[in-house]
Protein backbone atom coordinates (compact mmCIF):
# COMPACT_ATOMS: atom_id res chain seq x y z
CA UNK A 1 0.00 0.00 0.00
CA UNK A 2 2.74 2.33 1.00
CA UNK A 3 4.71 1.51 -2.55
CA UNK A 4 1.81 2.06 -4.28
CA UNK A 5 1.21 5.66 -2.76
CA UNK A 6 4.60 6.33 -3.49
CA UNK A 7 4.93 5.69 -6.55
CA UNK A 8 1.98 7.63 -7.53
CA UNK A 9 3.15 10.56 -5.65
CA UNK A 10 6.91 10.50 -6.63
CA UNK A 11 7.44 7.64 -8.60
CA UNK A 12 9.40 3.99 -8.05
CA UNK A 13 12.30 6.48 -6.07
CA UNK A 14 9.71 7.24 -3.50
CA UNK A 15 7.62 4.22 -3.99
CA UNK A 16 10.23 1.68 -2.90
CA UNK A 17 11.03 4.12 -0.21
CA UNK A 18 7.36 4.31 1.11
CA UNK A 19 7.49 0.22 0.30
CA UNK A 20 9.94 -0.05 2.66
CA UNK A 21 8.68 2.66 5.18
CA UNK A 22 5.15 0.84 5.23
CA UNK A 23 6.51 -2.69 5.98
CA UNK A 24 8.45 -1.60 8.74
CA UNK A 25 5.47 0.25 10.35
CA UNK A 26 3.26 -2.73 9.92
CA UNK A 27 5.85 -4.87 11.99
CA UNK A 28 5.86 -2.86 14.77
CA UNK A 29 3.54 -2.90 18.22
CA UNK A 30 0.95 -0.28 18.06
CA UNK A 31 -1.68 1.68 16.44
CA UNK A 32 -0.04 2.33 13.20
CA UNK A 33 0.47 -1.07 12.86
CA UNK A 34 -3.09 -1.86 13.62
CA UNK A 35 -4.39 0.59 10.87
CA UNK A 36 -1.58 -0.38 8.71
CA UNK A 37 -2.54 -3.96 8.03
CA UNK A 38 -6.55 -2.62 7.90
CA UNK A 39 -5.80 -0.16 5.51
CA UNK A 40 -3.91 -3.33 3.62
CA UNK A 41 -6.62 -6.02 3.66
CA UNK A 42 -9.20 -3.83 2.80
CA UNK A 43 -6.97 -2.67 0.19
CA UNK A 44 -6.33 -6.03 -0.73
CA UNK A 45 -10.80 -6.98 -0.23
CA UNK A 46 -11.05 -4.10 -2.74
CA UNK A 47 -8.55 -5.21 -5.57
CA UNK A 48 -10.48 -8.71 -5.51
CA UNK A 49 -13.78 -7.32 -5.91
CA UNK A 50 -13.09 -5.41 -9.10
CA UNK A 51 -11.24 -8.42 -10.35
CA UNK A 52 -14.00 -10.74 -9.54
CA UNK A 53 -16.20 -7.81 -11.66
CA UNK A 54 -13.50 -7.39 -14.68
CA UNK A 55 -14.50 -11.24 -15.22
CA UNK A 56 -18.25 -10.85 -15.09
CA UNK A 57 -17.63 -8.40 -17.55
CA UNK A 58 -15.69 -10.62 -20.19
CA UNK A 59 -18.69 -12.97 -19.66
CA UNK A 60 -20.83 -10.80 -20.68
CA UNK A 61 -19.30 -9.71 -23.72
CA UNK A 62 -18.34 -13.59 -24.86
CA UNK A 63 -22.56 -13.85 -24.05
CA UNK A 64 -23.18 -10.53 -26.20
CA UNK A 65 -21.51 -11.89 -28.81
CA UNK A 66 -22.60 -15.40 -29.00
CA UNK A 67 -25.99 -14.03 -29.32
CA UNK A 68 -25.16 -11.90 -31.98
CA UNK A 69 -23.21 -14.87 -33.70
CA UNK A 70 -26.51 -17.06 -33.31
CA UNK A 71 -28.74 -14.42 -34.76
CA UNK A 72 -26.50 -14.42 -38.02
CA UNK A 73 -26.61 -18.68 -38.32
CA UNK A 74 -30.75 -18.11 -37.77
CA UNK A 75 -30.86 -15.33 -40.61
CA UNK A 76 -28.65 -16.82 -42.81
CA UNK A 77 -31.38 -20.20 -42.63
CA UNK A 78 -33.45 -19.73 -45.88
CA UNK A 79 -35.77 -21.64 -44.23
CA UNK A 80 -36.97 -19.54 -41.02
CA UNK A 81 -39.91 -16.95 -41.16
CA UNK A 82 -39.08 -13.68 -41.25
CA UNK A 83 -41.49 -13.22 -38.29
CA UNK A 84 -39.32 -15.30 -36.09
CA UNK A 85 -36.09 -13.77 -36.78
CA UNK A 86 -37.95 -9.97 -36.29
CA UNK A 87 -38.89 -11.45 -32.63
CA UNK A 88 -35.50 -12.68 -32.32
CA UNK A 89 -33.65 -9.40 -33.22
CA UNK A 90 -36.62 -7.61 -30.60
CA UNK A 91 -35.84 -10.03 -27.61
CA UNK A 92 -31.47 -9.63 -28.52
CA UNK A 93 -31.86 -6.08 -28.61
CA UNK A 94 -33.90 -5.99 -25.40
CA UNK A 95 -30.85 -8.52 -23.85
CA UNK A 96 -27.84 -6.49 -25.00
CA UNK A 97 -29.93 -3.27 -23.59
CA UNK A 98 -30.15 -4.99 -20.42
CA UNK A 99 -25.96 -6.62 -20.33
CA UNK A 100 -24.76 -2.53 -21.30
CA UNK A 101 -27.19 -1.27 -18.13
CA UNK A 102 -25.23 -4.03 -15.87
CA UNK A 103 -22.42 -3.28 -17.34
CA UNK A 104 -22.85 0.69 -16.44
CA UNK A 105 -24.25 0.48 -13.12
CA UNK A 106 -21.15 -1.86 -11.95
CA UNK A 107 -19.02 -0.01 -13.98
Amino acid sequence: LGGAAGFIIGGPVLGAIAAAAANYASKMEGDVSDVIQAVSKSSIQVFNYLANLDAKYEVLGKAKGSLDEALDKLKANPSVDPETVKKVETALANTKSKITEVNEEYD
